[in-house]
């Protein structure tokens, strides 16, 4: 229950994952999903409700579908790597209650999944930078368009630092700052949306280089990659 009120509170029910820029606070948003998905997959152990793993295997998934947006959204790499630091444990969670799932039901689709979110665990910093480079050298987007992305991004990471530090301030913070600094967010971010609309399409290879992630599916892998007798093996090593 104290979960579904934590959801509300950052209006889950209302949320459309195609425009979580427009959302206020994306990192509560994804911490809590995944603390639910965690709880339901423990509360599995005792019951052996099935349904609960695959209701957490759901909230998993959109948790890093925020989490996907965050690492696009993150101005410096330092920052990146820290964010994926600290969350690294959702894709864990996510891998392990798909292999749970693939256990009961033989259902191959779970580990589909399971190799998808370990594939975008990997390397985020190596990926961004062979992203941003490609995108840069071969769309001939003018370099005043990617000045105005870098100084939005800039604008918008500084006041929602501003916004948290004054919000740590519990019942002394400042309401007229914090809601002052919400109303520049949303204008930034705004901005920010009509920017990528026009990168979409005026430059959809800049686009679809730089902010398209995209996994290779195992089929694909298998029928590109792999003779008929050859296998591929790919490790993910979590914390539990």
């Amino acid at each position: 229950r104290n979960y579904d009120l934590a959801l509300e509170a950052v209006q889950y029910s209302n949320l459309d994952f195609q425009y979580l820029n427009r959302h206020f606070a994306p990192q509560s948003l994804m911490r809590i999903l995944s603390e639910k998905a965690n709880a339901l997959v423990e509360y599995y152990t005792l019951t052996g409700d099935i349904q609960l793993l695959q209701t957490g295997q759901k909230l998993f998934d959109e948790a890093i579908k925020v989490l996907e947006y965050l690492k696009s959204s993150v101005t410096e790499s330092g920052s990146k790597q820290i964010l994926l630091d600290n969350f690294f444990n959702t894709y864990e969670g996510a891998i392990a209650v798909c292999h749970q799932l693939h256990q009961i039901s033989g259902d191959e689709k779970y580990l589909h999944e399971a190799f998808k979110y370990a594939e975008q665990s990997n390397g985020i910093l190596l990926q961004e930078a062979v992203q941003k480079t490609r995108a840069e050298q071969y769309s001939n987007i003018p370099d005043s368009l990617l000045d105005a992305e870098q100084n939005l991004k800039v604008e918008i990471a500084w006041l929602e630092s501003q916004r948290f530090n004054e919000n740590q301030k519990g019942s002394e913070a400042n309401q007229n700052k914090i809601n002052e600094w919400n109303d520049l967010i949303f204008d930034l971010k705004s901005k920010y949306s009509d920017l990528m609309r026009r990168f979409e399409t005026e430059f959809p290879e800049y686009f679809e280089l730089r902010y398209v992630s995209k996994t290779v599916p195992v089929r694909e892998i298998q029928k590109e990659l792999l003779e008929p007798d050859e296998a591929f093996i790919e490790y993910f090593v979590g914390d539990d």
